[in-house]
């Protein structure tokens, strides 16, 4: 049952609005319990204000019964009493009638949400599984960058962040070339999770191995 289903039940509404028994039943002297138990049920701390003023009022105007005289004929004037206690009931029951409305929707969406299932994952489309696969080719057939020559801006085309490639030129200037691509962890202070990522992206070449790379220029001795 959806949380609109709920609401326009009768039946379910008036279960769910048996509280209201509390404020009618009792003259509005347990109004409090009425908010007290929704309060507590729905954790708000609103309603659990409303009932804590309730208390505080039930408990003075049950002070006020006990201390005030019935009015009689030779002294009307402490009949209004009575008119308090009148006007404290329909008060308390007008605003629990009010709160229940809240109320329901409070128990009709939570209830939902309480016994809802997740939605399945919707799988890619084919148009997003093709663009995937065209950026993971893209990025295979880059050629690698050379750390042990390369440039912030080359650095940064190879999947780093600006700060983290301009750690790796310091610590190059620092300390020389570097052996090997593992050596960034150490060296350049990148963390291992962004390394993975731009692994296959990088490569270290010795000095040595770029120069051997190039044509020698020159005429050869034939002996």
């Amino acid at each position: 049952m959806t949380p609109e289903e709920r609401l326009c039940s009768p039946r379910w509404k008036t279960l769910h609005s048996v509280w209201l028994v509390a404020p009618v039943i009792a003259v509005g002297l347990g109004t409090w319990i009425g908010f007290l138990f929704i309060g507590l049920r729905a954790k708000r701390k609103l309603w659990l204000t409303y009932a804590v003023a309730y208390f505080v009022a039930t408990i003075a105007l049950m002070y006020l019964v006990s201390a005030v005289p019935t009015g009689t004929k030779e002294e009307p004037e402490n009949t209004w009493v009575g008119g308090v206690l009148i006007a404290f009931w329909a008060a308390g029951v007008v605003h629990s009638a009010l709160t229940n409305k809240a109320w329901l929707r409070h128990r009709a969406y939570r209830r939902s949400d309480s016994t809802s299932t997740p939605a399945p994952l919707k799988p890619p489309s084919a148009q997003e599984h093709a663009g995937r696969e065209l950026k993971a080719t893209e990025i295979s057939q880059r050629d690698p960058i050379d750390i042990n020559s390369a440039d912030v801006d080359a650095l940064v085309a190879a999947g780093l962040a600006a700060e983290e490639a301009d750690a790796v030129v310091r610590a190059r200037a620092l300390g020389g070339d570097y052996a090997q691509v593992t050596d960034l962890i150490s060296r350049a202070d990148l963390p291992p999770h962004r390394f993975a990522m731009v692994r296959t992206q990088l490569v270290a070449l010795r000095r040595n191995s770029r120069s051997s790379t190039t044509p020698s220029s020159g005429r050869r001795l034939d002996l």
